[in-house]
């Protein structure tokens, strides 16, 4: 039996039209499990994000120091879990001279003694916070009242570092000054 030229013409083109949309069908596919594998991937990154409550700073009298207490959240954003390694405050100053220039101060958690803070606790180094999760904590910093003797204060950082050394920080530049009870 003969079969007609055209008829196998028209059975090539089913079949490569079928071939085609098993293709297509095939590339969507693969597109679709390559974002679900970039996404498993960019929530399996460290991404802690600060949230500032509270700020202001505390002066004392009789010692010539000055405390800054910042009231903060770190969430956890990614599927893994991370620790908060070490915070630390950032002061951006302007000299007399015009010079810019900063000075880094180290949390220290014994500042709540006799200090009655609201809320939370201050953090202890290093707190974990585990995935998907907040914490909340004071993070406190004393200050020496000579450093900042001339200088025109530009702002206030509090700096966040993860337990991969990442960094993140809040901006703050506006700290309402109250006076610590000294009685």
């Amino acid at each position: 039996m003969m079969i007609n030229p055209n008829t196998i013409s028209i059975i090539s083109l089913f079949v490569a039209i079928i071939a085609l949309g098993i293709s297509l069908g095939n590339l969507l596919i693969n597109r679709r499990a390559q974002k679900l594998r970039e996404n498993e991937v960019s929530m399996r990154k460290p991404n802690l994000v600060p949230y500032l409550i509270d700020g202001f700073v505390l002066n004392s009298n009789r010692k010539n120091i000055k405390i800054y207490a910042f009231s903060m959240s770190v969430s956890n954003r990614s599927d893994k879990d991370n620790s908060i390694s070490a915070l630390e405050l950032q002061i951006v100053y302007v000299q007399d001279n015009h010079n810019i220039g900063n000075l880094l101060f180290h949390h220290d958690e014994a500042l709540d003694i006799a200090l009655e803070l609201p809320g939370n606790p201050p953090f202890s180094i290093p707190k974990e916070v585990g995935a998907h999760q907040t914490i909340a904590g004071w993070a406190l910093f004393e200050v020496d009242k000579t450093l900042l003797s001339g200088k025109y204060i530009d702002g206030y950082k509090v700096r966040i570092f993860d337990s991969h050394g990442l960094e993140v920080h809040l901006d703050s530049i506006i700290l309402q000054e109250r006076k610590i009870n000294e009685e």
